[in-house]
Formats: C-alpha cells, structure tokens, sequence
C-alpha cells in the first residue's frame, strides 16, 4: 500500500491490507493525523475468516448485543464521518470493551 502527500511518501507491505492500513494509520496518528476511513471508526474490527478471505479488506461495524451478518460488513478504506474514527488505541480499548461486554 502506498500513502502520498505533497510532502510525505511511504510504501507499506505487510502481511495484509488491515496491517498496512495499521501502520500508515501509525505513522499518520504519530503527525497528529487521524485517517477518516471505515477501518479506523471505533467500532470496526475484522473477524478471521472475512480477513483471511478478502485479504483484510474487508471488516465488521460491531454493535453490542447484535447478531453479525454479510450486511455487516465495510471496505476498510471506503470513507467514514471524521466525527467517527479514533486512535488505534482507543480503537482496540473499544473493541476490548465491547468483547468484554459480550462475555458478560
């Protein structure tokens, strides 16, 4: 995956597009940037065997208390409201929350 500007340029390749997703997303949050798509909203996260299939392009937009299904589903990088996305931090503390909540 490739990330330009008119003043910074990487090249990313790792083992899946969610992993290259994540380290650009690394890079931009270290600028003070945050990157406005469907996989860095709060409540995206993949599930193994859509990230195996699609390459990890493709993720769930998890609800508490909902039954998953196809319809569920988002392209990572298909834009998403600024008003939705987060840190990789605060993304994993959100997910960790919202598995925790299921266990309950």
């Amino acid at each position: 995956m490739r990330l330009t500007d008119e003043e910074f340029e990487r090249v990313y390749e790792e083992v899946d597009l969610l992993e290259c997703l994540k380290s650009a997303r690394r890079d931009l949050e270290a600028m003070g940037l945050l990157l406005c798509c469907q996989g860095a909203r709060l409540n995206v996260f993949p599930s193994g065997m859509a990230r195996q299939m699609t390459e990890g392009r493709l993720a769930y937009s998890l609800e508490a208390g909902k039954e998953l299904s196809d319809d569920d589903l988002v392209d990572i990088f298909a834009p998403a409201d600024c008003s939705e996305v987060a840190t990789l931090e605060d993304q994993l503390a959100a997910m960790r929350e919202l598995f925790r909540m299921k266990r309950s």
